[in-house]
């Protein structure tokens, strides 16, 4: 079984769930991802019982879905694009007017690290209320090189935008 199947696989019962499914639009995007992310390994676990595939503890180190018996692991990366606004007139005043949802499409990851990771970039979306992944990239990144610091007022982060990943990786959809 591919990734890119595995992923179908997990998307697919993640629609199934008819509970969840009422909450896709509400769901913020960090919080779907650690359900998608769960789901990967769920799925997975079952197409690769040999691998020995776990989810470490966030604080770990190691990546999310991680083989104890290759000693390797994979980093999901999940986003639905950020939106973006551009300055209008409106009545003599400028105003800040949505005009995509998912445009900018950049990936995040809360802690700065140094590592080099293997990573799967999903970019997600909702059509006709079912989730779906849009693309999806696997490769070989660099925490310290190829991902961006982000300062804000509240806190630092690493951010990605997809141009970088699609240098980096092979888009397998």
């Amino acid at each position: 079984m591919t990734i890119t199947q595995i992923v179908d696989k997990s998307i697919e019962k993640l629609n199934s769930n008819e509970d969840l499914k009422e909450f896709f639009v509400d769901l913020k995007a960090g919080c779907l991802h650690k359900i998608v992310e769960r789901r990967l390994l769920k799925d997975a676990g079952i197409a690769l019982p040999n691998f020995d595939l776990t989810h470490p503890a966030d604080n770990s180190g190691l990546p999310d879905i991680y083989s104890q018996k290759y000693d390797k692991g994979l980093e999901i990366k999940c986003t639905f694009g950020w939106p973006t606004y551009s300055t209008r007139k409106i009545n003599g005043y400028k105003t800040s007017v949505r005009i995509s949802d998912d445009k900018n499409v950049q990936w995040t990851n809360g802690t700065p690290q140094t590592n080099r990771e293997n990573f799967l970039f999903i970019k997600l979306a909702i059509k006709d209320d079912l989730l779906v992944a849009e693309r999806i990239y696997y490769g070989n990144v660099s925490y310290k090189d190829d991902w961006k610091i982000h300062t804000s007022k509240s806190k630092i982060d690493l951010r990605i935008n997809e141009s970088t990943v699609k240098s980096l990786c092979k888009q397998l959809r």
